[in-house]
């Protein structure tokens, strides 16, 4: 997409089940995508040896008890995340 013009990051939600189909594929992921939002604990650890910036966010239903309170005060949270 840079080839093209594109300069806007590309942040990925809900990773790619890569760890069950092939460790080769996280690597190939990781040089089309700026950042990658987890649904499993796991997953953020299995891609960043690639150099993708990977978070865990989890899914209330499934992992309700591994998410954080969410914040009174976004703004605090932003920061904290460094999001502008």
């Amino acid at each position: 997409m840079k080839a093209v013009g594109w300069s806007v990051p590309i942040i990925h939600c809900v990773a790619p089940t890569v760890w069950a189909w092939g460790r080769w594929r996280a690597k190939k992921i990781a040089t089309v995508m700026d950042g990658l939002l987890c649904l499993f604990p796991f997953e953020p650890d299995y891609f960043k040896p690639f150099g993708l910036d990977a978070h865990f966010i989890g899914h209330p239903e499934a992992f309700g008890e591994f998410l954080p309170a969410k914040p009174a005060d976004r703004t605090d949270q932003r920061t904290k995340n460094k999001i502008q």
